[in-house]
C-alpha cells in the first residue's frame, strides 16, 4: 500500500545523505522519535509528521536562523493550515511559555521542530516513552527549563487537517486529553505536592466548579508561596497568570455560580493594581498578534 510506495520513492534517490530505516515491527511514534535522535548524524534535527508538507524553503529558513542565533536550542515555525497562518504564540516570552505549560501545551507546533542535536543528547532530552501521545508537550516541560525555544515568524510547514487524521478518532482524542492532563498534573505535583485531590481536580479543569472562591484564593496563594521557595517559575508571570484566571471568572469566561464571592479578597484587589493592568493590556496585544489569520494574495496556497 502506501508504505511500499513511499519506500520505493525513497529508494529512488541516490543522495548518500538519505537513509531508509525500517523497523521489523511497529514500535510506536515515541520510540521512533528517540531512535531518530540517536541515529541522527547532523548538527540539527528537523521533524515533521507523515501527513504534513514541509515548505520548499523550510530547512533553509530554519538552518540559517539557527546559525545566526547560536543561543537557540529549539526552533519552531509558523504553519499554514487551510489557508490560515498560525504563529503559535511567537510573540510571548520563554518565561511566559513555561508558566502557561501548567495550563496547556503552549510549546511549538511539533512538526515544525528544528532541534540542536547536541542539546538533546547532552541533556538526555529524549521523549518520555510512557507517553504514546502528548510526548511533545511532556518534552517541552523539561526542555524549557534548560534551553531556549523560539518560534520563527515564517511559515515552514503546511499542516493538513483532514478526516483521516488520527486526532479525529474519538478514542485517540480521549487518550490525547488524558495524557495532556497527566503532563499538567505532573507539573502541579512538582510545585504543590501537598495539594488535596479536590485542589488538583480544580486546577486541571477550571471550567468545572470544584472549590469555593475562598478555597481557590487560598490555593492560588499556596502556589505562589511554594514557587517562592522552589523558584521553578517566574514569579511575575505566575502571579499575573493566576490573576488573569480570576479575571476570566469575573468575566464569565470560566463559569461559576456565584460571582459575588469573587468580588472580594486578595485576588480581586490585585486586579486593580498597576502591575496587573499593565500585564493584562500587554497580554491582550500579544494575543491579538498571535491570532490565526487568513492568508491572502501571493501567500495563498492549496495542497491536495
Amino acid at each position: 500500500g502506501g508504505d511500499k510506495k513511499i519506500t520505493t520513492i525513497i529508494q529512488g534517490y541516490s543522495d548518500k545523505r538519505i537513509r531508509l530505516v525500517e523497523n521489523s515491527e511497529n514500535i510506536g511514534l515515541t520510540k521512533n522519535l528517540n531512535k531518530g535522535i540517536t541515529m541522527a548524524r547532523g548538527k540539527y534535527i528537523a521533524r515533521m509528521d507523515a501527513d504534513d508538507i514541509s515548505l520548499p524553503n523550510r530547512l533553509k529558513v530554519q538552518y540559517y536562523y539557527m546559525e545566526k542565533h547560536p543561543d537557540i536550542d529549539i526552533l519552531g515555525g509558523a504553519v499554514w493550515s487551510n489557508n490560515v497562518k498560525n504563529v503559535y504564540w511567537r510573540y510571548f516570552s520563554q518565561e511566559w511559555r513555561k508558566v502557561n505549560l501548567l495550563f496547556g501545551n503552549y510549546g511549538i507546533c511539533h512538526p515544525t521542530a528544528f532541534f540542536k542535536t547536541e542539546f538533546l543528547r547532552n541533556n538526555k532530552l529524549f521523549y518520555n516513552e510512557k507517553f504514546s501521545k502528548a510526548q511533545d508537550y511532556e518534552l517541552w516541560t523539561r526542555a524549557l527549563r534548560i534551553g531556549k525555544l523560539v518560534v520563527h515568524k515564517e511559515p515552514v510547514l503546511y499542516y493538513r487537517c483532514h478526516e483521516g487524521q488520527i486526532s479525529k478518532n474519538i478514542g485517540s482524542s480521549a487518550q490525547q486529553k488524558a495524557l495532556d492532563t497527566q503532563v499538567r498534573r505532573n507539573l502541579f505535583t512538582e510545585l504543590i505536592p501537598e495539594a488535596t485531590g479536590e485542589e488538583y481536580e480544580q486546577l486541571l479543569n477550571m471550567n468545572v466548579e470544584v472549590l469555593s472562591a475562598d478555597s481557590l484564593s487560598r490555593l492560588f496563594i499556596y502556589i505562589i508561596m511554594e514557587n517562592e521557595k522552589k523558584n521553578i517559575y517566574s514569579m511575575y508571570y505566575l502571579k499575573n497568570e493566576l490573576a488573569l484566571r480570576w479575571f476570566w471568572i469575573l468575566r464569565g469566561e470560566i463559569p461559576r455560580t456565584n460571582l459575588k464571592e469573587y468580588r472580594r479578597g486578595y485576588w480581586f484587589r490585585y486586579l486593580m493594581m498597576p502591575q496587573f493592568i499593565k500585564y493584562f493590556l500587554k497580554n491582550r496585544i500579544l494575543r491579538f498578534l498571535c491570532e490565526p489569520r487568513k492568508i491572502r494574495g501571493k501567500e495563498k496556497v492549496e495542497f491536495s
